[in-house]
């Protein structure tokens, strides 16, 4: 499917592969990369990704790195690699320093507060769908199954993330969160080193940018 609707951008892929989940020594994988001459490895990593990210960055690797990469959602994730993952780009769904909705920012700034730290991206959706469940109870005066579900399923909800919708049961993708520019609209973000530490800027959407994309310093 990636593969699909990249495609459909113009974007030329030279390369597409998928590795075991115990991988450790990324450096083959970077290899075919590099010997495909692509300007950019386009990444989907969870577990495995820090390996793969201080690897690409001690090996100065000549192109540029991002995707989805949850271990870079993680805003204390700078200090945690020692800086590794300068330049490398990441889907997130908020930052503590984009302003998603008017909500997002303050709850950022409350968790931090609370809790001494800010939310990965699960503190914002999971705030959301509790805040979002509570409002449907307490319109419908009840917690039965049926009446929660209905009126989930007609529930638009503003949260940090974004304006929370789903689609009906008759729909493609039943009871799935919608996504697009008008409910919930994932950033990309960059970690950029200032003033000696990490800042998740936000790259994209326009709207939302906090900085302007830096290619790593080694490839210049």
């Amino acid at each position: 499917v990636l593969d699909e609707q990249l495609g459909d951008t113009g974007v030329e892929i030279g390369l597409s592969t998928r590795y075991a989940s115990g991988t450790e020594n990324f450096s083959p994988i970077y290899d075919q990369v590099e010997s495909a001459g692509v300007d950019a490895a386009f990444i989907g990593m969870a577990h495995t990704g820090t390996a793969a990210v201080v690897q690409w960055a001690k090996q100065q690797r000549p192109f540029d790195f991002g995707g989805i990469h949850v271990p870079m959602q993680l805003p204390s994730y700078y200090e945690a690699v020692n800086g590794a993952c300068n330049y490398g780009v990441t889907q997130n769904s908020a930052t503590p320093q984009s302003e998603v909705t008017e909500k997002t920012v303050p709850f950022a700034e409350a968790y931090n507060e609370a809790f001494g730290s800010y939310p990965v991206y699960t503190g914002y959706i999971t705030f959301d769908a509790i805040n979002q469940y509570a409002s449907v109870v307490e319109e419908a005066g009840s917690v039965a199954a049926d009446d929660v579900v209905s009126g989930m399923e007609s529930s638009s909800h503003l949260g940090t993330a974004g304006t929370i919708e789903y689609y009906g049961q008759e729909e493609e993708y039943p009871h799935d969160v919608v996504y697009g520019q008008d409910t919930v609209y994932p950033i990309y973000q960059q970690w950029q080193e200032n003033n000696g530490g990490g800042v998740q800027e936000v790259i994209f959407p326009d709207d939302l940018a906090t900085a302007e994309y830096q290619r790593p310093a080694w490839i210049q």
